[in-house]
């Protein structure tokens, strides 16, 4: 099985978040043994997450997130710029003909 070569950008991030995951857990004083069981995933697949592991699937990073309580937050993203290409597309389309 070949492993996926993950950009630099994303490995980054996934170090990022799986720190920013392991310092929320640490925070709420919250095991990773129970963190674990609560997400529903593997004690070793949260050790990876923690530590940033890309091939994790991002259901379980979404599992732990919201049995830490902050999934809202990282779901609150926002896309200037591909909310603008839409309203742009929008505004460029033709308008429908009657059949």
């Amino acid at each position: 099985m070949s492993r996926i070569k993950f950009s630099p950008k994303v490995v980054r991030v996934c170090r990022q978040l799986g720190n920013q995951i392991k310092r929320s857990r640490l925070a709420r004083k919250l095991s990773q043994e129970l963190i674990a069981e609560r997400s529903r995933v593997s004690l070793s697949t949260l050790k990876r997450i923690e530590s940033g592991d890309p091939v994790v699937a991002t259901g379980s990073y979404l599992m732990v997130l919201l049995s830490l309580g902050i999934l809202p937050e990282v779901l609150s993203i926002k896309d200037e710029l591909g909310e603008e290409l839409l309203q742009m597309d929008e505004r460029e389309r033709a308008p429908r003909t009657p059949k």
